[in-house]
């Protein structure tokens, strides 16, 4: 380029601010090879650390909703531990004191549907399993005489 020559750079109608179009306009394809990679670089980084700090912030929130159900969990699991008398210390499972205080609920709701009666504060949950089994079977026995007393004066 001579002293006299001026350096054109193409005029656009509007302004583009991206590095490597603006490169290309200047029509400098040496710089744009040197630094594009350095360019590209930069925009991953960039991108990265945006990433990693909305993972974060993702991560924070979720430990804490975590940290809210667990607490949750934990009253409920108490509550229901108070209400069936379930034995436990510090050093108890709490999946499965849930577990069990589930199967609970589950026999309970078994001995409601053949009336037993049972006093569901005393924690006894193979007392009230053995209950249900002797209720259906008074109830097998009673419909088995039911139909053979049928069948009887039928016949």
């Amino acid at each position: 380029m001579s002293s006299n020559q001026k350096l054109t750079i193409p005029v656009t109608s509007e302004i583009n601010l991206d590095f490597t179009s603006i490169l290309n306009a200047m029509n400098l394809s040496k710089v744009n090879q040197i630094l594009s990679p350095t360019y590209s670089r930069i925009e991953k980084n960039k991108e990265e650390h945006i990433s990693n700090s909305i993972k974060s912030k993702v991560l924070a929130n979720a430990s804490i909703l975590l940290e809210e159900i667990a607490n949750e969990l934990t009253e409920e699991l108490l509550i229901d531990i108070k209400k069936y008398n379930v034995p436990y210390n510090q050093k108890s499972c709490v999946i499965k004191l849930s577990e069990d205080i589930e199967c609970y609920k589950n026999l309970i709701e078994q001995a409601d549907l053949y009336y037993v009666e049972w006093d569901y504060s005393i924690y006894d949950p193979v007392g009230l399993e053995q209950e249900i089994e002797t209720k259906i079977s008074e109830a097998r026995k009673a419909y088995q005489e039911q139909n053979r007393n049928y069948y009887n004066s039928v016949l």
